[in-house]
Parts: C-alpha cells; structure tokens; sequence
C-alpha cells in the first residue's frame, strides 16, 4: 500500500515547489478562482503532466452559473 504522503508532480515546477513536490497520489482536488484566472489551463496541465508519465487522471468540470448569466 502507498503512503497518503507519497507526492506526484503536476508537471508546472513552481506549484510543486509550493506543494511540497506535487499533489498526494490519489488525492481530490478542487480548484477555484474567478473567471479567467487560468483554472481550466492548470488543471488540463496537471492532467497533461499525469498522462505523459502513463498515469490516469480524471477532470471534471462544472457550470455553476445560470445560463442567462453566462451569456449564451
């Protein structure tokens, strides 16, 4: 069995520096922010970064926004 603080990098150098070398294997993630702030482009990354090294991730995305509000 793995151990909850075995680290896998996200592929972007600086994030896993501040994660203290990535994020834990097997770990849930949510990432906020407001519109624009580059939340779909670091979590396809992290994706990216996963699937290169043979590994499986998952990203799902929500809309939680009316749809009169996004402008559609």
């Amino acid at each position: 069995m793995k151990s909850a603080s075995e680290r896998l990098p996200t592929g972007i150098a600086g994030l896993d520096a501040v994660l203290g070398g990535g994020v834990i294997d097997g770990g849930i993630y949510i990432i906020q922010g407001a519109p624009g702030a580059g939340k779909t482009i670091l979590g396809n990354q992290i994706c990216f970064a996963h699937g290169a090294h043979g590994r499986r991730a998952l990203y799902v995305t929500l809309l939680a926004e009316s749809h009169s509000r996004t402008g559609a």
